[in-house]
């Protein structure tokens, strides 16, 4: 069932690929297979591939988490990276096996693996000890909270940290939009945020990665979520839309963002 408002269909899995056509909300789809984070469908005469994000794939084969908080990683053992976790009776889809190793598709679409033996099939275990509640986003703390950003030189502090989605570091928008000087506005009906600097104006729609500056659309591969109250959007978006100019330092897991220039004033020279 695709979950997105309006999902482009592409003719790979991955944002690089060209847009074969579109899917509406509500849409009834056949997944095909999954990879990467993203399903290959078919929607009458349409195929292709989906982000994951957009697809609430309904199996038989699931999991759940019998631990109180257990790590999902790149690849199956310890020695690869965490991308995420999950927290005692979450339903992970089951992708397949790896010797002791479970790949799985979490809520939000990403596959990565879980150890075996921290999950089974079928019901979650009875425990008198009341189940974590669900109704507010759990942030994936080592997926990117790690990440520091500085603008012209200065630390900026987050109250929701920068997070890593699909290889896209996603940044909280306001913050960052304020500190280069811009006015920032929420309108709820549309779920859009907006921003004015200097004449420019930035919209981002929620879920959308077609966001647009001054009218003209800026594609960006991951859409813009909200995680904590907060508004993240991908990094070279939110520091690049106003002219500014930005820089990632993977050794530091630092992220350095330079403001626009000011508009310079010509120089009249008189006769």
């Amino acid at each position: 069932l695709v979950t997105g408002s309006v999902v482009n269909v592409r003719s790979g899995p991955s944002a690089d690929h060209a847009i074969t056509g579109n899917l509406l909300q509500g849409t009834k789809v056949s997944v095909l297979e999954e990879q990467n984070g993203w399903c290959r469908i078919s929607y009458n005469d349409l195929k292709g591939w989906v982000s994951g994000q957009y697809i609430d794939v309904s199996k038989d084969a699931r999991v759940q988490v019998i631990e109180t908080l257990v790590n999902l990683r790149s690849g199956p053992g310890t020695s690869y990276a965490v991308v995420g976790q999950a927290r005692q009776g979450d339903s992970l889809i089951l992708l397949g096996q790896d010797g002791d190793w479970s790949k799985v598709q979490n809520s939000s679409g990403v596959v990565c693996y879980v150890a075996s033996n921290l999950v089974q099939s079928g019901a979650a275990p009875q425990t008198s000890v009341p189940a974590p509640q669900t109704s507010a986003p759990v942030v994936n703390a080592p997926a990117g909270s790690d990440i520091k950003v500085y603008l012209d030189g200065q630390l900026l502090s987050f109250d929701v940290p920068p997070q890593i989605e699909y290889g896209r570091t996603l940044v909280p928008l306001r913050r960052i939009f304020e500190a280069l000087g811009a006015t920032v506005d929420w309108n709820e009906s549309n779920r859009t945020v907006t921003a004015t600097r200097q004449g420019v104006v930035v919209q981002q729609p929620i879920g959308s990665t077609n966001p647009t500056v001054n009218g003209v659309a800026w594609p960006i591969e991951v859409p813009a979520k909200i995680v904590g109250g907060r508004t993240l959007a991908p990094l070279r978006f939110v520091g690049e839309a106003f002219g500014g100019k930005v820089s990632w330092n993977e050794t530091e897991r630092t992220i350095r963002i330079e403001s626009p220039e000011p508009p310079t004033t010509p120089v009249v020279t008189v006769p």
